[in-house]
């Protein structure tokens, strides 16, 4: 036992290691995400996309049954201007076409005024 480890015993401190997820144990659970999706959306139909001024290529980051592939470190450039949205939900989601992420943390809402800032950072989050 090192100095440490008989310092904490001696203290009486409890020390427990959560081994499964430093060996790569199981994965969190993944976000349902079905409630966002609009009804009839089929497999592959995108769901967020980078603002096309910021990639080369499809544009599409997160699609109904596919991975995420946003890079949420994602800046503006000089095609976009500062102050860009970065992402873009599509007509496939309930929010409809609408800002999902602003450079800067604006709050994104959808056509109708709602705040979709929750929405938006589950679908982001979903499949990482």
């Amino acid at each position: 036992m090192n100095g440490f480890a008989r310092w904490m015993a001696r203290a009486g401190v409890l020390v427990l290691l959560s081994v499964g997820v430093s060996c790569g144990g199981s994965k969190p659970a993944s976000t349902d995400i079905s409630n966002l999706i609009v009804a009839g959306a089929p497999a592959g139909a995108c769901l967020i996309e980078y603002n096309t001024a910021l990639v080369a290529g499809d544009p599409c980051c997160l699609a109904v049954g596919g991975a995420n592939s946003c890079d949420l470190s994602t800046q503006c450039n000089a095609a976009s201007g500062a102050g860009c949205c970065l992402f873009y939900a599509t007509n496939n989601t309930t929010m409809g076409e609408a800002c999902c992420r602003y450079s800067g943390n604006s709050t994104p809402t959808s056509g109708d005024g709602r705040d979709i800032t929750s929405d938006c950072n589950t679908l982001l989050a979903s499949g990482r």
